[in-house]
C-alpha cells in the first residue's frame, strides 16, 4: 500500500508541475471547443487587445491544480495497487493486465473527479475572475448535485484515452526494458503515447466539454453530437485540435517523465527513513 501512497503522490506532484506550464494552453482549448473560433493565435490576439495581457487564460488556474493532481494523484495511486495485485504469482504483466489496470484506475478517477472536472471547465471558460466555491455553489444552486456530473457518460467513453497511453507506454517500457531509460527516454514515450491517445479520441473531448458548459439544461451526449453536426459541421469536433495536441502530448510527457523520477525519489527517502528507525 505504501508503494501505491508512494505513486499517487509522486503523480500528484507530477501534475502540478505539467499544470504550471501549460494551463493557458487548455484554457484556450476550452474556449476554442465552445465556441467557432478556429484559430489558437485568434484568441491569444483577443486576449491581447481586451485586457493588454495573457492573465485571463489562467481563468481557474487554483482549480486546475486541484483537478490535475487529484486526478493523476488517484490514477497513479489506484493502477499501482491494481499492478501490484494482478502481479501476485506472476513473473510479469501481460498487454491484457495493463489493459484492465488502466480500465480500472480510469473508471475510479472519473467518478472521483468529474465534478472538480465540471467546475474547472466552467471556470477556464469563464474570462472573469470567479472563486471555486462560488462556481461550486452556483452549479448546486441551478442545476442540482447532478450538474456537477455533467458529461460523466462522455468522460467513461474518454477511458479510452488511458487506456490506450498506459497500454501503450507500458508496452514500450517493457520493450526497451533491457537498455538504460531516463527522464528524457521517459519523455518521448509519454509524449508520443499520448499523441497517439488524443487524436483518437479528441472528438469525444469536445462532446464532453460542450455537454459541461451548458448551464440552462441537461445536454445529453447525443443532442451535443447532432447539434454539433447540424449547426457547425463535424470540423467543429476537432475545434482546438492543434492547442490540445500540443498540450496533451507536452503535459503527459513532462508528467511521466516526472513521475518516474519522483518516484525513484521518493522510493529512496522511505527505504532511508526505514533504515534510521533500523538504526534507533
Amino acid at each position: 500500500m505504501k508503494e501505491s501512497l508512494v505513486h499517487g503522490l509522486s503523480g500528484s506532484l507530477s501534475a502540478i508541475i505539467a499544470t504550471l506550464f501549460l494551463h493557458p494552453l487548455d484554457t484556450i482549448r476550452i474556449r476554442m471547443q465552445s465556441t467557432h473560433s478556429k484559430t489558437t493565435l485568434r484568441l491569444f490576439l483577443k486576449e491581447l487587445r481586451t485586457n493588454g495581457n495573457l492573465m485571463s487564460l489562467y481563468s481557474g488556474f487554483i482549480s486546475s491544480i486541484i483537478s490535475t493532481a487529484t486526478s493523476q494523484g488517484v490514477y497513479f495511486l489506484v493502477y499501482k495497487a491494481m499492478q501490484v495485485f494482478l502481479s501476485k504469482g506472476k513473473r510479469g504483466l501481460t498487454v491484457l493486465d495493463d489493459l484492465i489496470v488502466s480500465v480500472i484506475a480510469s473508471f475510479i478517477t472519473i467518478l472521483v473527479n468529474t465534478p472538480i472536472w465540471t467546475v474547472n471547465t466552467r471556470l477556464m471558460k469563464s474570462e472573469k475572475e470567479e472563486s471555486i466555491s462560488s462556481c461550486f455553489s452556483s452549479i448546486i444552486k441551478h442545476e442540482g448535485i447532478q450538474g456537477l456530473f455533467k458529461g460523466m457518460g462522455t468522460s467513461l467513453v474518454l477511458i479510452l484515452n488511458p487506456v490506450i497511453q498506459f497500454v501503450t507506454y507500458e508496452h514500450m517500457k517493457r520493450r526497451f526494458k533491457q537498455k538504460k531509460l531516463n527522464a528524457g527516454v521517459y519523455f518521448i514515450f509519454g509524449a508520443l503515447t499520448k499523441f497517439i491517445a488524443t487524436m483518437v479520441t479528441y472528438p469525444f473531448l469536445t462532446l464532453r466539454t460542450r455537454v459541461q458548459l451548458e448551464d440552462q439544461k441537461t445536454l445529453s451526449f447525443v443532442d451535443a453530437l447532432k447539434d454539433i453536426l447540424e449547426n457547425e459541421g463535424a470540423s467543429a469536433l476537432y475545434n482546438g485540435l492543434l492547442t490540445k495536441v500540443l498540450q496533451a502530448v507536452l503535459n503527459s510527457a513532462i508528467v511521466l517523465a516526472s513521475h518516474e523520477h519522483l518516484t525513484k525519489i521518493l522510493c529512496l527517502l522511505c527505504l532511508t527513513k526505514k533504515i534510521r528507525v533500523a538504526a534507533k
